[in-house]
């Protein structure tokens, strides 16, 4: 009949987009090894770049001049505490 032929229909609609959705869970569980991966790789870049940004200021009269200025800020600040 017309009714069961529609179920049918709706049936089949629902399996295909469980389908659809599985395999896109199943693909992106695959990427999330490989994107914390590339995350944890731009967080070791930003430590190394912060790390050579104070080597550079330490090596200028100019940055050795500001370190000063901040240690003595924290140490003022440190005071407060």
């Amino acid at each position: 009949s017309a009714r069961t032929r529609k179920r049918e229909f709706e049936i089949n609609q629902a399996a295909n987009k469980l389908l659809e959705i599985s395999t896109k869970i199943q693909r992106l569980s695959q990427e999330l090894p490989e994107i914390r991966e590339a995350e944890d790789r731009i967080a070791r870049s930003q430590k190394q770049i912060q790390e050579l940004q104070s080597s550079l200021a330490e090596q200028s009269p100019e940055g050795q001049a500001i370190l000063e200025k901040l240690k003595t800020i924290e140490e003022q600040i440190k005071s407060i505490d």
